[in-house]
C-alpha cells in the first residue's frame, strides 16, 4: 500500500513538472538602459504622447515616461495626461511604434515536430518572438523646434509552446517601457545641453 502510494506521487510529481515544462519563457534585450548624462532642463512641461503604434500598451506608455522623465530630474513638473488651461511653453511630443515579429517558419517546422511526435519534444521545442520598438521625441518651445531625435530598442522572448503570453507580454512591456523611457530622458539632457552651447 505504501509502496503504491510513492509510486503514484512520484508519477503525479512527473507528470506535473512535464506539464510546466512546455511553459517556460525566455526574456533578452530591452535590460534596462542607464542614462549616461545628467543634467535637467528644469521647468513645466506638457507631454504629449501617441502610443497607437503600441498595440501591446494599453496606453501606459506616456504614464511610464512621465515617471521616468520626473525620477531622473528631466523636468521639475511634467503635464500629462490632462492639459491645464495655462500649459506650459515646452511641449515634448512622443510618436511611439512597436513592431512585433515572429519567426513564422521556425514556428511551423517546431509546430510539425511536436505534432509529428505526439507532443513529446514541447516542453524542448522553442519558439521565437521580437519586440522592436521606437519612439521620435520632438521638444518644443513655444513655435521653436528645439530639438528632434529618435530612440530604439528591442525585446526578443523564446518560449516554449504552451508558455503563457499574457506572462511574457507584461514583463516586454515593462522592460521595453522602462528602457525608452531612459533613453529619452537621456537625450533630452544632451539635447539642452546642446542648445545652451
Amino acid at each position: 500500500m505504501i509502496r503504491a502510494r510513492r509510486t503514484l506521487t512520484i508519477a503525479a510529481i512527473g507528470l506535473l513538472a512535464l506539464a510546466n515544462t512546455g511553459c517556460w519563457h525566455f526574456l533578452t534585450g530591452a535590460s534596462g538602459y542607464q542614462p549616461s548624462s545628467s543634467g535637467s532642463i528644469g521647468g513645466a512641461a506638457l507631454l504629449r504622447v501617441n502610443e497607437a503604434g503600441f498595440y501591446w500598451s494599453n496606453g501606459s506608455f506616456g504614464e511610464v515616461l512621465r515617471e521616468a522623465l520626473l525620477a531622473q530630474d528631466v523636468f521639475d513638473e511634467i503635464h500629462y495626461p490632462v492639459e491645464p488651461v495655462d500649459p506650459p511653453s515646452v511641449v515634448l511630443e512622443v510618436e511611439a511604434v512597436g513592431h512585433f515579429d515572429e519567426a513564422v517558419t521556425w514556428a511551423f517546422i517546431g509546430a510539425t515536430i511536436t505534432g509529428f511526435f505526439y507532443f513529446v519534444p514541447m516542453p524542448i521545442v522553442p519558439y521565437f518572438q521580437s519586440y522592436d520598438s521606437e519612439c521620435l521625441v520632438r521638444l518644443r518651445d513655444g513655435d521653436r523646434l528645439v530639438g528632434e531625435f529618435g530612440v530604439e530598442t528591442r525585446a526578443r522572448v523564446t518560449h516554449a509552446m504552451f508558455a503563457n503570453p499574457e506572462t511574457y507580454v507584461e514583463k516586454v512591456k515593462e522592460r521595453t517601457f522602462r528602457d525608452l523611457s531612459a533613453r529619452i530622458a537621456d537625450e533630452l539632457v544632451a539635447l539642452s545641453i546642446a542648445a545652451v552651447r
